[in-house]
């Protein structure tokens, strides 16, 4: 089954609305993730701001109701480009992605890309009998999340080509090593003796630094 139709027979519209809904009370109310920390801290900036202008409280409510409204839309508008609704007869209306790896799909559909969770459970589209596991369709390509806590390259270097293994046409890596850690592992990839096959891309994401290494067109 081509992916395409893949994402149209298992994917609903109607779950997708509700866990984006279930998705908003995690990040504007309960400020589960760490961008919900975020949105709560501009809020308060501009609460301390509003109070130190003429008018006071009065212009506070109406500025901070604003304030409010703004931030809820971007948030509605990133949740629109997601869509965890994959999932298996069985268990209806989970989420598509853990905790971690939402995050990076909110990250992606903030930069404008079209995400949609692919269930772990179900096999991947392709070849009969393929089940490689990748997380999720970006604007078409097969992406593999991984959120990695190790600080060692052999690890590093491990998990990107298991993600090549998963079928993914691009690995999404974040990380808690610096720069220069991440590009070393991105070299020991390209020249490895190991090839990858799917991958055609890496991103590596981690404090101060974000970049991509193409590995062929």
């Amino acid at each position: 089954m081509a992916d395409q139709a893949a994402r149209w027979a298992f994917t609903s519209g109607s779950v997708a609305l509700k866990l984006r809904k279930l998705r908003f009370e995690q990040i504007v109310k309960l400020h589960k993730f760490s961008f919900g920390e975020y949105l709560e801290k501009v809020d308060d900036i501009n609460d301390r701001s509003c109070r130190s202008e003429p008018g006071g409280r009065a212009g506070c409510r109406s500025q901070g109701q604003w304030t409010n409204s703004q931030l809820e839309k971007m948030v509605n508008e990133v949740l629109g480009r997601i869509d965890e609704s994959w999932t298996s007869k069985k268990k209806p209306g989970r989420f598509g992605f853990n905790d971690e790896k939402f995050e990076i799909a909110f990250d992606l559909a903030k930069e404008g890309k079209s995400v949609v969770a692919r269930g772990d459970h179900i096999p991947a589209p392709g070849s009969e009998g393929d089940r490689k596991t990748f997380d999720a369709w970006a604007d078409g390509q097969r992406w593999e999340f991984k959120s990695l806590e190790s600080d060692q390259r052999k690890r590093i270097v491990k998990e990107i080509f298991s993600a090549d293994a998963q079928g993914a046409d691009v690995a999404f890596v974040r990380l808690r090593v610096g720069e220069s850690m991440a590009r070393s592992a991105v070299n020991a990839v390209v020249n490895s003796q190991q090839k990858a096959n799917a991958l055609t891309a890496i991103r590596m994401q981690g404090d101060g630094y974000d970049f991509t290494v193409t590995l062929r067109k």
